[in-house]
């Protein structure tokens, strides 16, 4: 992978033609190995333009992990080998990339009207810069909420309805009802999407980021 210590054109080189071989390679459910040859388990899902990959554990532990990219030694059509053992997998990996929330206002060329943006900037798992992704329009998402919406988690686990909508803070109210009745309360920066069409809010994060209220 390419230094973070430096921003040299052979370095620029190298990043770019790593993330060529990987986007050319990835795939979902190849398989995944510690450096030792253990194996870990394979990738669910994943994101080229952050440089991340979801690996769901083998076995009975079932974690799901966000690995980066710049962990990877290799990869091929049929498995990736990591940098690092198995081992020293820990539990800090079954949570994504942590986040800066960035308000930016934009202005619609066309009508002159000020929109506010959400973007989230977080370390690149190719070289650890710092990359802006899910930018979101803040006022898109106070329009189209609506009371018993279904919140999915980043990994589409289901984590309830919405219960209430507070726009002046930015703030959803919501409740599981499937064998946990838990309420959380989950800030606008959190959403990655909302489809109207289907009544569903997309989360930036999984579940377990998201403490219920005590």
């Amino acid at each position: 992978m390419a230094d973070d210590t430096g921003d040299t054109g052979d370095n620029k080189r190298h990043h770019d033609t790593i993330q060529v071989s990987i986007a050319e390679l990835m795939a979902e459910g190849l398989a995944v190995y510690g450096a030792e040859g253990a194996k870990i388990g394979h990738v669910r899902h994943f994101d080229l333009h952050a440089g991340y990959m979801v690996v769901e554990e083998s076995g009975l532990a079932r974690r799901e992990l966000y690995i980066p990219f710049h962990l990877m030694h290799s990869i091929t059509p049929r498995d990736i080998y990591l940098k690092v053992a198995k081992d020293a997998l820990t539990d800090a990996y079954q949570l994504p990339p942590a986040a800066r929330t960035l308000l930016e206002e934009q202005i619609d060329p066309e009508t002159g009207c000020t929109s506010v943006v959400i973007e989230h900037e977080i370390e690149s798992g190719y070289d650890r810069r710092p990359v802006h992704v899910a930018p979101v329009r803040l006022d898109e998402v106070a329009r189209t909420l609506t009371v018993d919406m279904t919140v999915l988690d980043v990994d589409h686990a289901y984590v309830g309805e919405v219960m209430w909508i507070d726009a002046a803070h930015g703030l959803l109210t919501v409740k599981g009802y499937l064998g946990d009745e838990a309420v959380r309360s989950i800030p606008f920066s959190m959403v990655a999407q909302v489809n109207a069409d289907l009544g569903v809010v997309t989360l930036l994060v999984p579940s377990v980021a998201i403490p219920p209220e005590r």
